[in-house]
């Protein structure tokens, strides 16, 4: 059963390598535009490598996709390095504001930092609970 769905799998993947050749795109591989995008292209194209990686053997034209998937996967994650280090730089003037005690560049740079690393968590970034619950409370909502 397994290798039915493999099989399948690879099919799907030729077109797509194919659809690809037709279009031009084999020598700079998928643009990542954006983070989300970054990640959407970074989870798709590790699936597909893995199902490739099953293969006892791969084929010339096997080959010939993993090395466009390589190139689209260091697009993506090229893209998500400049990404992550911004964020880096948005929480270090959360923590230098903070410092200062300006409470109102903590907001600004604090919301915008969580808004960019949304694509990097599973689940919205939402309060567990408040920061005036007393330490009981707090245990009883985890």
């Amino acid at each position: 059963m397994k290798q039915l769905l493999i099989s399948g799998f690879l099919v799907a993947l030729m077109a797509t390598a194919a659809h690809a050749d037709d279009h031009g795109q084999q020598g700079a591989g998928q643009a990542a535009t954006d983070l989300e995008t970054a990640m959407d292209l970074l989870v798709l194209e590790n699936a597909r490598l893995d199902v490739l990686l099953e293969k006892e053997q791969l084929s010339e034209e096997e080959l010939a996709l993993i090395e466009q998937m390589s190139i689209n996967l260091a697009n993506a994650l090229a893209l998500i390095h400049e990404e992550v280090g911004e964020m880096a730089t948005l929480m270090e003037e959360v923590q230098s504001s903070a410092a200062e005690g300006d409470g109102q560049r903590v907001r600004e740079s604090g919301r915008t930092y969580l808004n960019a690393i949304q694509p990097l968590v599973k689940e919205p970034v939402a309060p567990r609970f408040h920061l005036e619950d007393n330490g009981e409370e707090a245990a009883r909502q985890e």
